[in-house]
């Protein structure tokens, strides 16, 4: 099995840090997985979780030297606008100078558009925006969903218990889509990549005006019904992924909670890497949902770009990580703990950083 650079994964709750350490260790092992990046998600559930960015650091350091950080913005929500756009640059320029690789930004997901209100396009983000564009550090932005979201009766039940579905109240999937062409047209050098193929892939047309920007891509992330989108509409997708094949990504969205009780070689086959893998690399009938969906056996040449080259071209070296900077913050984060189980992951990141 060929070496593979895994651009998108994250860590959340329940598991421990060290439990965690172990888990993606089998699966890196199992998939080959040589390179990875850490994706912080601070926000995920609306509320700040301050150990999070610390938190990419520290896998960073565990997975060295074939790991990345990628930093989340975190929310002051008392600010003004103005300074809510000073603290967002403020912030990128910190994480930045510290060690980390990159910015992730899930602030496009609609649930979390409830909470922090702004379109990704919003003056808010400008001077942030403009500061990536101008020193070219990369972007994983998670923006919009699969349209079936906006359509009740064709979501999965785990998506309904998530409480994913969109409707009254929300940004259109179209609106949602054209804001991200709209932050391209202020900045159209930024190095933006679009996780889970921009959820584009029942809409070409805004594939097509995102790729004409010089420094834009797609990671390949599951979101399982982009892959039956493409099904219907194979030969377009199909040349699409030939055209721009050095701008495509591999990613899983593995996490630790997915894994969190690994104890078979059955369940690790069952992790979302094995979708994505075989997607890319076989022709096998394969099941996201119910319905199978058939790998495309894409050309090695290709297959090599995707899976290790395209991201290693665009990354390069993992920056070196701000040791004092490190435990800074380690001993700021200590007497915020607000669980025990912060407490425990915070003291085992000391004891084995």
């Amino acid at each position: 099995m060929r070496g593979i650079f895994d651009t998108h994964v994250h860590y959340e709750e329940p598991p421990l840090v060290s439990t965690t350490i172990e888990n993606f260790k089998a699966v890196f092992n199992y998939h080959n997985v040589k390179k990875v990046v850490f994706l912080s998600i601070p926000h995920l559930y609306g509320e700040l979780d301050l150990t999070h960015n610390l938190k990419a650091l520290y896998y960073k350091k565990v997975f060295s030297p074939n790991a990345y950080a990628f930093a989340g913005l975190e929310h002051d929500f008392n600010l003004t606008a103005s300074d809510r756009a000073q603290s967002y640059l403020d912030q990128v320029k910190k994480y930045l100078s510290v060690g980390y690789d990159g910015i992730k930004i899930l602030e496009g997901k609609p649930t979390l558009r409830r909470v922090f209100k702004y379109k990704l396009s919003h003056p808010v983000y400008d001077l942030m925006y403009s500061y990536l564009e101008k020193i070219g550090a990369p972007i994983t932005m998670h923006n919009a969903e699969p349209s079936e979201f906006w359509d009740e009766s064709k979501l999965s039940a785990y998506a309904v218990s998530q409480g994913w579905g969109c409707g009254k109240g929300d940004l259109t999937k179209e609106e949602m889509l054209k804001d991200v062409l709209d932050i391209m047209k202020k900045h159209p050098k930024l190095k933006l990549t679009l996780a889970h193929f921009g959820f584009m892939c029942d809409a070409p047309n805004f594939a097509e005006q995102f790729f004409s920007y010089p420094n834009t891509k797609f990671d390949i992330t599951p979101g399982g019904y982009e892959y039956y989108h493409m099904a219907d509409n194979l030969d377009y997708w199909l040349k699409f992924i030939e055209k721009y094949q050095d701008r495509i990504k591999y990613g899983t969205d593995t996490t630790n909670v997915e894994i969190e009780n690994l104890s078979s070689e059955d369940c690790l086959k069952k992790a979302s890497p094995t979708f994505a893998r075989k997607w890319l690399a076989s022709n096998e009938e394969l099941f996201y949902y119910s319905t199978p969906v058939y790998g495309v056996k894409l050309p090695d040449k290709i297959l090599d770009k995707i899976f290790m080259q395209n991201a290693l071209n665009e990354y390069g070296k993992p920056k070196t990580i701000d040791d004092g900077y490190f435990y800074r913050e380690l001993q700021r984060l200590k007497p915020l703990a607000k669980s025990e189980k912060d407490i425990i992951d915070l003291e085992y990141i000391e004891k084995t950083y």
